[in-house]
């Protein structure tokens, strides 16, 4: 499995991902994590954060309320760090072939 740049959309695109980061996109940087909320749930995205605490809050107030939630996968430094060493290994293992649970990937709903 290759290892997109957390910070290179390009990266990601270049992978056939559609995507955006708030680090890369101004007009996202400027918003609030309810404002990200919103615009993920009407542009249909799913929002990937190492930001736990404040996504899963709306997420629970949303929720309560019955209104509808945007995807969320939430991450940490320990399962995807952000240092230059993961980003060396990541690029090492471009080169190896994908493994089975790539093809497992297809039947899973979000």
């Amino acid at each position: 499995m290759r290892c997109p740049r957390p910070r290179s959309p390009g990266g990601l695109a270049a992978r056939g991902i559609d995507c955006r980061t708030v680090v890369a996109d101004t007009l996202l940087r400027a918003l609030s994590d309810l404002e990200i909320f919103e615009a993920a749930l009407l542009e249909g995205r799913v929002i990937v954060t190492n930001n736990v605490p404040d996504f899963e809050s709306l997420r629970r107030a949303r929720d309560a309320v019955g209104g509808a939630v945007p995807g969320l996968i939430y991450t940490s430094d320990v399962t995807f760090p952000r240092t230059k060493a993961y980003g060396r290994r990541c690029r090492a293992r471009d080169g190896q072939p994908r493994r089975s649970a790539v093809a497992a990937a297809d039947r899973l709903a979000v």
